[in-house]
């Protein structure tokens, strides 16, 4: 999940024009290639989009948005520093589920996942979870 933070992103929750999941578009890119970051329309606020990112190799990628298909410009009018619209995506930070058990069952059935996580943290109760700078594993 990536969090886009800016100003003057819409939500459309009570209008007829277009949601947010078609108002909005981002792409993660390179020299080599092009990924899609699907928005996550319950997420958005009038000051941050939310998408998830798809599987992709290690590499910097460059953050495109766009809004109406048109791509927002990579300029000082729109960002205070092209180096944040930077995603370095690396497979040290990027957590593995190695095993889902059991691999059946019926719905609400709980499951166990084993893996590498990168966090330990489920919520921001507690101090050491509390920054949003540190990760924490949601559903």
């Amino acid at each position: 999940m990536i969090w886009i933070r800016g100003t003057g992103f819409v939500q459309d929750e009570f209008s007829t024009l277009p949601t947010v999941a078609t108002r909005y578009r981002v792409e993660l890119t390179n020299e080599y290639a092009t990924y899609n970051c699907k928005i996550h329309p319950d997420e958005v606020t009038d000051s941050r989009l939310t998408c998830y990112t798809s599987a992709m190799p290690s590499n910097t990628y460059l953050i495109r948005v766009y809004e109406n298909e048109i791509l927002i410009p990579l300029d000082p009018s729109t960002y205070l520093d092209q180096n944040y619209a930077l995603f370095i995506s690396s497979a040290s930070k990027t957590p593995l589920i190695n095993a889902i058990t059991p691999t059946t069952g019926l719905p609400q059935r709980m499951v166990s996942l084993s893996g590498d996580f990168k966090t330990s943290c489920y919520s921001r109760d507690s101090s050491e979870c509390s920054s949003e700078d540190v990760p924490i594993i949601s559903r």
